[in-house]
């Protein structure tokens, strides 16, 4: 089913990958880090919506609510921005055609550095709210294992987004540096004339 998406996905330019090529691109490190940056988003919003419910007092903090919003908000972010850059990244590995990659790794580095950012913070508001909770309450264990499940996936995000944000940036100077053999012969060329006279 994964399969069938993502040619769905890359449309016609998936027959330029077959066989050993196509696990090869689905085994690339910037596209194993998105998918779990996609399934890391959905397991903090849907921990966070789940033990966090309208009619329910929050876990973290049963007065204050904005933490938990905040902390839906990133989840959210990170499952759609994740999703975004997983189709990108298969779309400019089967397609052939140039396109302004330096533009989009720019693009991706900064959005996984400031998500990066959101989830430590996310990750400290929880973390707080978590370690001062009133334990008067009679919280279920469900409850409780989906409040700590969220931490965790928060913590991980962290990392899992910087990750991302320093792999486009060396993506992107890559893409900038020119090669190295024409350069060098030039300059070869350029300190001949010294060398012989």
């Amino acid at each position: 089913m994964c399969l069938a998406l993502l040619r769905t996905i890359a449309g016609a330019n998936w027959a330029l990958c077959k066989g050993e090529e196509t696990m090869s691109v689905l085994l690339r490190p910037t596209l194993v880090i998105r998918a779990i940056e996609i399934v890391s988003g959905i397991i903090v919003f849907a921990c966070i919506v789940n033990q966090c419910q309208p009619e329910d007092s929050c876990i973290f903090s049963p007065d204050n609510t904005s933490h938990c919003k905040y902390g839906v908000a990133v989840g959210v972010l990170a499952f759609v921005f994740g999703l975004i850059f997983f189709t990108t990244e298969i779309l400019s590995v089967t397609s052939m055609k140039a396109a302004p990659v330096g533009l989009l790794y720019l693009i991706d580095a900064l959005i996984s550095a400031a998500l990066s950012i959101l989830s430590f913070v996310a990750f400290c508001l929880l973390a707080n709210d978590w370690r001062t909770r009133d334990d008067s309450y009679s919280w279920e264990d469900a409850r409780i294992n989906a409040a700590q499940s969220a931490l965790a996936f928060l913590f991980f995000s962290i990392f899992l987004w910087a990750t991302s944000c320093a792999l486009a940036f060396r993506e992107r100077a890559r893409q900038h540096t020119p090669a190295a053999g024409p350069a060098q012969s030039s300059v070869d060329a350029q300190y001949a004339s010294f060398v012989e006279h």
